[in-house]
């Protein structure tokens, strides 16, 4: 019961910090917040695949770079993570430190 009402106050962060990005066109938004919106559709994405355990993950942007680490169970694992992370607008570049157990 806690982890899906964790995961679902990460889903309603997202779309909140994405809506406060989308009313910034001309840039008025602090870069923490900014990263704090690129963190947050990362982990989204994390949260949508199922193969991946999520609260596993954690997710630190800075700048456009992100960071993820935590534990997977595989490197199938950790290399979908890393594509997932990539594939999300905002993110320059990632820091795959997750670890296989």
């Amino acid at each position: 019961m806690y982890k899906k009402a964790c995961l679902s106050f990460q889903v309603s962060a997202v779309v909140f910090l994405s809506a406060c990005a989308a009313l910034d066109p001309i840039g008025l938004v602090p870069e923490a917040q900014q990263d704090a919106v690129v963190a947050a559709k990362v982990k989204a994405e994390l949260i949508e695949e199922k193969s991946l355990d999520a609260a596993a993950i954690r997710v630190e942007s800075n700048a456009g770079a992100v960071t993820i680490d935590g534990f997977v169970d595989n490197q199938a694992q950790k290399e979908r993570a890393g594509n997932l992370a990539r594939g999300v607008p905002g993110v320059s570049r990632v820091d795959n430190q997750l670890k296989v157990h």
